[in-house]
């Protein structure tokens, strides 16, 4: 029951909700400089936003050099498809300026990888 609490917690922050609506919409792995600069919210409050989704095993972390990319956990679990259902089923209306700046800032990605850090 404690790992369903803590989804169910991890899920009472509007920008933890953005985060996870990024990478549902992005379909794939990013940057944490992507995801800073789409929501235009500073990395370090970014950082604990991600941290409490990891340790609510909803994202998984991957390090490659400076980089650090973050994307849905991968599961069968139907809990936490559950939650992703919850998730994309928010209109998109509340999304809007996220989902543009994120397609703006994949944009500058280099063979399919974020290359540039912080615009910030």
């Amino acid at each position: 029951m404690k790992t369903y609490l803590q989804k169910f917690k991890c899920l009472g922050d509007e920008t933890r909700i953005r985060i996870l609506r990024l990478l549902l919409i992005s379909k794939e792995e990013l940057c944490v400089c992507e995801i800073v600069d789409a929501l235009e919210i500073p990395v370090y409050t970014i950082s604990k936003h991600l941290k409490e989704l990891k340790n609510a095993g909803l994202i998984s972390e991957k390090r490659e050099g400076k980089f650090i990319f973050y994307s849905l956990t991968k599961t069968d679990d139907a809990f936490f498809e559950s939650i992703l259902s919850a998730v994309s089923s928010i209109p998109g209306e509340f999304f809007k300026t996220n989902k543009e700046a994120l397609k703006k800032r994949l944009k500058l990605r280099e063979n399919g990888a974020c290359v540039i850090g912080m615009k910030q």
